[in-house]
């Protein structure tokens, strides 16, 4: 169901654009796209699905995000490693 009460068949490829255009790569709307379709039952309203999606897109990012700050870490003690360690 649409926010105006009018009643629309899912279409995962508004879905998608939509996760695509926040920010999502490719692989990423694909994974949270087909986790939301999972939980969707008759009557669903589109803010739901959208409010899932985005969720699920936040906790990707958290996750990218804490990777790439461990693997920065790691790059920042250069080729040494720990120097207190020799």
């Amino acid at each position: 169901a649409k926010a105006d009460g009018t009643t629309e068949l899912y279409n995962p490829d508004k879905l998608l654009g939509s996760l695509r255009r926040a920010g999502a790569s490719e692989d990423a709307a694909t994974t949270i796209a087909r986790d939301v379709e999972k939980e969707l039952w008759s009557g669903i309203s589109t803010q739901e699905i959208y409010s899932r999606a985005f969720a699920r897109l936040r906790e990707h990012r958290h996750a990218a995000a804490a990777r790439y700050s461990l693997k920065r870490a790691v790059l920042d003690f250069g080729p040494s490693g720990f120097l207190f360690e020799t």
